[in-house]
């Protein structure tokens, strides 16, 4: 304990001597420059001061010396040649599958060259399609109308003709003369199909002239009563035996009341101006000049 503080009182003296006495020889003293003013022009630098300062006079270069060739080497002796760089080691490739070797495209001839197209004309719109119209029938030959020779007078339609008929019903029997008329088929037997006053044909000219009106004859089929109808139609015609005019004589029954016996009545009188009848079957020498024919027309006897 003696020790320690015999040095700690040592320490602290050396201490306060050191800080009273200082360090003269480890600190060295400054020295103090005393600084002159010296007086100093300022003078204003211009563009041309600067120019004659950037640009001090060159001195001339020497040239630079020339380069000498070099002399060309003697060329190798072509006995000695170059040590070739060894090989590369080969890579072995896998084969690929073998193909079946295509034929190759034949090679497509020079295409002409094209020529300068013609300037193309508008072409007009097409027009929308029109609808097909239904087709007209061909109009039916007309059976009622004869074709009269121009001197002749035509004859008048046979719906006309049996009202006209059936109005001069009366007069045609006060005319004709009651020998002529045939009587009815229920008092008498039936009589010949047609027969000329004062004249009758033979049963080979009736025969032919029945199958000539029987052929262009239209029976109203369905009709009541048909079997039993007969009407009796006078027949005009001219010297070359063909068909101007038909009139209604009489039947069995009454037109203008009864409508299928009107229908049957029509249908005989259509029958001579068909063109296929229109012109009689009959002997030229009997009937020289014009004249008419009684014809009977009945299912039973015509078919």
């Amino acid at each position: 304990m003696r020790t320690t503080l015999i040095l700690s009182g040592i320490l602290h003296l050396a201490v306060i001597v050191l800080a009273l006495i200082g360090l003269p020889h480890l600190v060295k003293k400054r020295e103090v420059i005393q600084l002159q003013e010296v007086p100093v022009d300022v003078v204003e630098v211009g563009p041309m001061t600067i120019a004659k300062l950037a640009e001090p006079n060159p001195k001339p270069l020497p040239p630079p010396p020339k380069p000498t060739p070099p002399k060309p080497e003697p060329p190798p002796p072509p006995q000695q040649a170059r040590e070739a760089p060894p090989p590369p080691p080969e890579v072995k490739v896998p084969e690929p599958p073998k193909q079946v070797a295509e034929k190759p495209p034949e090679p497509e001839p020079p295409k002409p060259e094209p020529k300068p197209e013609p300037p193309k004309k508008e072409e007009p719109k097409p027009e929308p399609p029109k609808k097909e119209e239904p087709k007209p029938k061909p109009p039916e030959p007309k059976k009622e109308e004869p074709k009269p020779k121009k001197e002749e007078p035509k004859p008048k339609p046979p719906e006309k003709t049996l009202d006209s008929v059936l109005k001069n019903v009366a007069k045609l029997k006060t005319d004709s003369p009651p020998s002529k008329e045939p009587p009815k088929p229920d008092a008498q037997p039936p009589q010949p199909l047609a027969a000329r006053t004062g004249e009758r044909l033979s049963i080979s000219e009736e025969d032919a002239l029945r199958r000539q009106i029987r052929n262009c004859w239209n029976v109203p089929v369905g009709a009541k009563g048909i079997e039993n109808m007969q009407a009796e139609i006078r027949v005009l015609f001219d010297a070359s035996l063909r068909v101007t005019n038909v009139q209604y004589v009489s039947g069995t029954g009454n037109p203008n009341t009864d409508p299928h016996f009107r229908a049957f009545v029509e249908s005989a009188l259509r029958a001579p101006l068909l063109p296929g009848c229109n012109t009689l079957n009959i002997p030229r020498d009997k009937y020289g000049d014009k004249g008419s024919i009684l014809m009977k027309f009945s299912p039973k006897d015509m078919f």
